[in-house]
């Protein structure tokens, strides 16, 4: 969508399973996960690395950043949320193509 300027986005898994109410480290919902990066949105991977574990919501558990000397971590406040306009099903190999073609 952007011409293959600026960076690669990748939504935070870690942060929509500790979050989204979509699923766990034992499965989940494409649609709710969809429905809840519409809904609230999601930090990118660099605030919440998969740790493949179900933990509790928290600020610590959004985004989080770690001292390297200390190894102490703490909450980021303000962030990045990735976001979409809408979202839906697509069936069929040529709707799907044509849905990627239209809007990456």
């Amino acid at each position: 969508m952007n011409n293959g300027k600026g960076r690669d986005i990748i939504p935070s898994v870690q942060a929509l399973i500790n979050c989204g109410h979509a699923g766990s480290c034992n499965g989940g919902n494409p649609g709710a996960a969809n429905r809840e990066v519409y809904r609230m949105g999601v930090p990118d991977v660099t605030c919440q690395q998969y740790q493949a574990k179900n933990m509790e919501c928290s600020a610590i558990n959004t985004c989080m950043n770690c001292d390297h000397d200390t190894n102490e971590c703490s909450p980021v406040k303000t962030y990045p949320i990735i976001r979409v306009s809408e979202f839906g099903t697509v069936h069929g190999d040529e709707n799907i193509m044509a849905e990627i073609a239209s809007r990456g």
